[in-house]
């Protein structure tokens, strides 16, 4: 006589919604993705040492390259070289352009205004290493530069050099 036996794991339910009401006098609405999760799903398999994984995103690539695996703790390199992101010349809608006479000032400072922003611009790029100890899931530290270069088509332009250095406290 044999016998045998089979287990298979049950799938979770799917979160369940919920209905967001909207006073009238809300100043803001916060709604999440129906796709978060997805957003969140790590590469499968494991990365070793020299390992490298890269995710494209509208921003740029972001690669992350495994220096160093000393049990438990792993050494990652995280960088991006950021895409140049521009919102594009934009047509402002149908009667937006009525009193941009040319001695009406107000309304050619709202045409340059609209102008300026649908010329809007921005890069982002970062080097980051941090430490992360695999076993316990947590991140020890992270230290790197982040550099942002916004541009509002001519009017203005906002540069940002940032160096950071972050060590979890026990």
């Amino acid at each position: 006589m044999t016998a045998s036996a089979s287990v298979k794991a049950a799938e979770p339910p799917p979160p369940a919604l919920r209905k967001v009401e909207i006073r009238q006098d809300a100043q803001q609405v916060e709604v999440l993705p129906t796709q978060i999760f997805e957003m969140m799903v790590l590469p499968d398999g494991d990365l070793p040492e020299g390992g490298r994984v890269a995710v494209k995103t509208p921003l740029g690539e972001v690669a992350s390259t495994v220096e160093a695996l000393k049990p438990p703790v792993a050494t990652v390199h995280l960088e991006m070289a950021g895409n140049q992101v521009s919102m594009g010349a934009q047509t402002a809608p149908a009667g937006e352009d009525e009193g941009a006479d040319e001695g009406d000032e107000e309304g050619q400072a709202q045409m340059q205004a609209a102008q300026g922003m649908a010329n809007a611009s921005s890069k982002m790029d970062f080097d980051a290493r941090y430490d992360f100890d695999v076993g316990g899931g947590k991140l020890l530290s992270i230290a790197g530069r982040s550099r942002a270069d916004m541009s509002m088509g001519g009017m203005a332009n906002v540069k940002t050099d940032t160096k950071f250095s972050l060590k979890r406290i026990k």
